[in-house]
């Protein structure tokens, strides 16, 4: 199984790593970083990484080829969060699990069917 991992390198995402690897642990974990420095950090770790804009859909959508799951770790700018959003359906992600519900009483997310 694949997972990914947004905000792989801030404090929840890096908080939440260990408890995937406890209790998937033979699955590949991913995790989205800005740049190469970031990668790095992800890769000393036993993360792979993948570099992605969450203000870039197409970059999204190349970071979440061929994931099968997706810990979605929210952000306060909700265009970015549809963003990810989009991306996960593109490439065909089968669950996600969200960190928030900020902005669900607007009902403004799309629909992932």
């Amino acid at each position: 199984m694949k997972i990914m991992v947004t905000g792989a390198t801030g404090g929840y995402g890096s908080y939440a790593i260990p408890f995937i690897r406890e209790f998937a642990p033979d699955a590949e974990v991913y995790g989205i970083a800005r740049n190469e420095s970031k990668a790095s950090d992800l890769e000393r770790q036993g993360i792979i990484p993948r570099i992605a804009d969450y203000s870039d859909v197409d970059s999204l959508v190349r970071a979440f080829e061929g994931m099968e799951r997706l810990l979605f770790i929210s952000v306060s700018v909700h265009e970015l969060q549809i963003n990810v959003v989009k991306a996960a359906k593109l490439a065909g992600v089968q669950f996600i699990a969200y960190t928030s519900i900020a902005g669900i009483e607007n009902n403004k997310f799309p629909k992932l069917q």
